[in-house]
């Protein structure tokens, strides 16, 4: 077995790739003590910049060749991304490019466990986040990642090592599911949800705020105040978290949901913090959302086969009012490869923010990204997570 193991970085002195040394020899030691690891140095396979008059000058470089045929011949890839300006750097990026050209799946179908660090405190996470988005558009099947901040203050460089237990165990525990992936094969195919019907929602709501809890969301906590005043419908409202707490910011607010027990929550949650709402129970299939009427819709946690999603992504786009904002967020399919708990383990009915893009179109995007946070959320929505979160606004 064998894994292919490099820094996205062509600095000698590289932080990643001390951390991707110090992974590769956790692997080793810990979980595979047979497995062959070959660690990449960029500075092997330096090339002109990329563009396309090049290319058809000279054709594609024999460096990219061989770095396109060094990820062939592995089981599986361990990288970790220097990052430069929020971004790849220029060494990666053009190598990249350039191996692009032999395949556009460059990571050719791989398990691949992905890390990034920088001396600040944010630990590469701008980079992380780009290349989760990306990578499984370019042949990657990413089974683990790890951000890690203040790299020179948790790393002994003499003994090559994480001093920080913490980041320590979470390294730890990517590279556990690597190594089970690697040994093990890629899980059987999951099977299609059960239907996400009345029952089963009456049945996980028969417990009050024991699911996902009675306080807003964290996302729509920060951007509410960007809602103008007027009607906020909100759907797959649940229990009514959010409902009532927009409600409590002076809006006449609509609670929509196909769970008349989660609905029954909401409104006692509503009364006992002596506020308005309206709770209607519908199914978003057949729902009438009306026309340029809402000044506010929300969406949290409202996942749907995508078929479905897409018409009432288009729906709510007609629904609101000129001006009126549509605040969205859902587990990405990049949240598969997280530890966190939360959301379909279906990536269908998951959202990206490409897919969120093109099913709003219409709206003007404010904001439209994916967002690497801790989710604590009652029992339901816990831990390390990867959301798509939208702020949009009607013209």
């Amino acid at each position: 077995m064998k894994v292919l193991a490099f820094a996205a970085s062509s600095s000698r002195g590289s932080i990643n790739g001390a951390l991707v040394r110090h992974a590769a020899s956790r692997l080793r030691a810990e979980l595979l003590h047979d497995v062959e690891v070959e660690i990449l140095d960029l500075n092997d396979f330096e090339m002109p910049i990329y563009s396309i008059d090049r290319e058809h000058e000279g054709g594609i470089p024999d460096q990219a060749r061989r770095f396109f045929a060094r990820i062939g011949a592995a089981d599986g890839l361990l990288i970790s991304y220097a990052e430069h300006n929020g971004a790849y750097t220029a060494a990666f990026k053009n190598l990249f490019d350039w191996a692009s050209r032999i395949q556009a799946k460059v990571f050719q179908g791989k398990p691949a466990a992905v890390l990034a660090t920088s001396p600040g405190g944010r630990g590469g996470a701008g980079v992380l986040k780009g290349a989760l988005e990306s990578a499984p558009h370019y042949g990657a099947e990413v089974v683990g990642s790890l951000s890690v901040p203040r790299f020179q203050t948790v790393f002994d460089p003499h003994q090559g090592v994480l001093t920080d237990e913490g980041l320590a165990a979470q390294l730890g525990e990517v590279l556990r599911r690597f190594a089970v992936r690697l040994t093990e094969g890629p899980p059987p195919a999951a099977a299609p949800p059960p239907p996400s019907g009345p029952s089963m929602w009456d049945a996980r709501y028969a417990v009050p705020f024991a699911a996902y809890g009675s306080e807003p969301n964290a996302f729509l906590h920060a951007v509410a105040g960007r809602i103008p005043p007027g009607p906020v419908l909100v759907i797959a409202a649940g229990e009514g978290r959010d409902a009532v707490f927009l409600a409590a910011r002076g809006h006449s607010v609509t609670a929509m949901d196909q769970s008349a027990v989660g609905l029954a929550n909401a409104a006692a949650l509503a009364a006992s913090q002596k506020v308005a709402l309206t709770t209607v129970v519908a199914d978003l299939a057949d729902f009438d959302f009306g026309h340029a009427r809402w000044a506010g819709i929300v969406a949290i946690w409202a996942h749907l086969p995508s078929a479905l999603r897409a018409r009432v992504h288009a729906a709510c786009v007609q629904a609101l009012a000129p001006g009126g904002v549509f605040i969205l967020e859902a587990y990405s399919p990049a949240h598969l490869a997280l530890p966190g708990k939360g959301g379909p383990p279906v990536a269908d009915m998951l959202v990206d923010p490409a897919t969120a893009r093109r099913e709003l179109e219409g709206l003007r995007f404010e904001l439209c990204q994916q967002a690497l946070r801790d989710v604590a959320e009652g029992r339901d929505h816990q831990g390390p997570s990867a959301t798509t979160q939208v702020l949009a606004i009607r013209h």
